[in-house]
C-alpha cells in the first residue's frame, strides 16, 4: 500500500510538472522576435531612402538616391514607435544594410537594450543578420532564416526562432507611421532525421495575424509542431483567436503568448 501511494504520488506531480510548462512558449517567442525584426527593418527599408519618414528613425548614412550603396539608421522605440508584440517599448535598434534600390536591401540589425511590456522586460532577440526586405506600394515583404538570429546573452537560440525560415508581409496602410502597421506572419523548419530513441522536432506557422489593435497576441493563423520520437509522430496544432488576451492555444487549450522569456 505505502509502494503504491508512492507511485500515486510521483504520478501527481509529474502531471502538475507536465501542466505548467507552456507548449506555446517557443512559437510566441518565435513570432515575437520576427515582428521584431519585421518592424525595424521596414523602418529602415523607408528612411534609407526617405519615401516614408518616421519620427522615430534617424538615418546616420543615406543613399542620397546613389544606388547600390551601404547605409545605416537608428530605430528609437517609444510611444510612437512602439514594438508589434508587447507594445510599449523602449530602446534603440541599429539597422545597417546594402541596398541595391530604394525598394530592395539586405540588411542587419542590433537590439540595443530593447524592453517591452507594461512591465518592461527585455527582449530574447540580441541581433540579426541577412534579413532580405523588398517594399511594392503598401507592402514590405521581410525574410530570413533563424539561425542568423543571435539570442542575448542567457537564453537559448530557441527563444529567436532558430532553425526555422521566416517570412513577414507587412501593410503599411501607405502611411510612414508603425502603429497601424499589420504583420502577417508565415514560418516553417526543417527536422532532422529521426532514430530510434532520439527525437526531431518541424514546426509551421500560416498566416498568422499581428493587429495594432491587439499588442498582447496574434489575433488570426495557425500552425502545427510535428515531433518524431522513435519513429513515432505526435502533431500539436496552434491557432489564434481574435480575442485579445494574451493568450494562443495547443490542441484546443489556451495558454499565455508570452512575448519576453
Amino acid at each position: 500500500m505505502k509502494t503504491s501511494s508512492l507511485i500515486l504520488a510521483a504520478s501527481a506531480l509529474a502531471m502538475v510538472g507536465c501542466g505548467s510548462s507552456n507548449p506555446l512558449r517557443e512559437t510566441a517567442l518565435g513570432l515575437s522576435a520576427a515582428a521584431s525584426i519585421g518592424r525595424s527593418v521596414q523602418l529602415a527599408l523607408d528612411a534609407v531612402p526617405g519615401t516614408e519618414v518616421s519620427s522615430c528613425v534617424q538615418v546616420t548614412q543615406g543613399c542620397n538616391n546613389n544606388y547600390p550603396c551601404d547605409a545605416t539608421a537608428t530605430v528609437n522605440l517609444g510611444a510612437d514607435c512602439p514594438l508589434p508584440l508587447g507594445g510599449t517599448a523602449s530602446g534603440t535598434v541599429a539597422v545597417t544594410g546594402h541596398f541595391t534600390s530604394a525598394t530592395d536591401a539586405t540588411l542587419a540589425a542590433t537590439f540595443i537594450g530593447v524592453t517591452v511590456g507594461e512591465k518592461p522586460q527585455p527582449i530574447a532577440l540580441a541581433s540579426i543578420t541577412a534579413v532580405t526586405a523588398t517594399e511594392s506600394a503598401n507592402s514590405v515583404t521581410v525574410t530570413y532564416v533563424g539561425e542568423n538570429a543571435q539570442a542575448r546573452s542567457g537564453e537559448d537560440s530557441t527563444s529567436v526562432g532558430a532553425a526555422s525560415s521566416w517570412t513577414i508581409a507587412i501593410d503599411t496602410k501607405g502611411t510612414p507611421a508603425a502603429t497601424d502597421d499589420v504583420l502577417t506572419v508565415t514560418a516553417s523548419s526543417a527536422s532532422a532525421a529521426a532514430g530510434l530513441g532520439t527525437t526531431a522536432k518541424a514546426a509551421t506557422l500560416a498566416n498568422v495575424v499581428i493587429d495594432p489593435s491587439c499588442p498582447l497576441n496574434p489575433i488570426g493563423g495557425t500552425g502545427s509542431i510535428t515531433e518524431v520520437s522513435g519513429f513515432i509522430p505526435s502533431i500539436r496544432n496552434i491557432s489564434f483567436h481574435s480575442a485579445c488576451d494574451g493568450k494562443g492555444e495547443v490542441n484546443g487549450h489556451a495558454y499565455e503568448f508570452d512575448v519576453t522569456p
